[in-house]
């Protein structure tokens, strides 16, 4: 534990959002790569891609532990909550405000801002349901 975080919580959080996140673009793949305007051979990523992702997906579970913790309530309801209010008040903004300025479409801000939801989510039940 760092400072009432549960550590195990928090990585069995992360590898959770990473799945969910693997599935959502698995199943969106050619509604996102239409949205984004790429083909097929322009997304070939390489494994620094992933690893990239997953630390950030950690460091992500991390700090919304942090919050639940801080928050002095670890429950599924306060990690709904939680996850709702940081994805409405910062992702979801975040998103829209860099999605406008890059000219993308609507569909892209739709699908990539319902990745960080569900992601938010699962950390936040997940950590709840282990760390709770």
């Amino acid at each position: 534990m760092i400072e009432g975080i549960y550590l195990p919580g928090v990585l069995a959080a992360g590898i959770a959002s990473y799945i969910f996140g693997s599935l959502w673009y698995y199943v969106l793949s050619y509604s996102w790569m239409k949205a984004v305007g790429i083909s097929e051979e322009d997304i070939q990523m390489g494994p620094s891609t992933y690893v990239v992702t997953f630390l950030c997906e950690m460091i992500m579970a991390f700090v919304l532990a942090g919050i639940l913790v801080y928050s002095g309530s670890i429950n599924v309801t306060s990690g709904l909550t939680a996850a709702l209010v940081i994805w409405g008040g910062f992702v979801l903004t975040g998103l829209i405000v860099n999605h406008k300025f890059q000219r993308a479409s609507w569909m892209l801000t739709l699908i990539d801002s319902g990745h960080w939801l569900g992601v938010l989510i699962v950390q936040g039940v997940v950590y709840a349901l282990i760390a709770g």
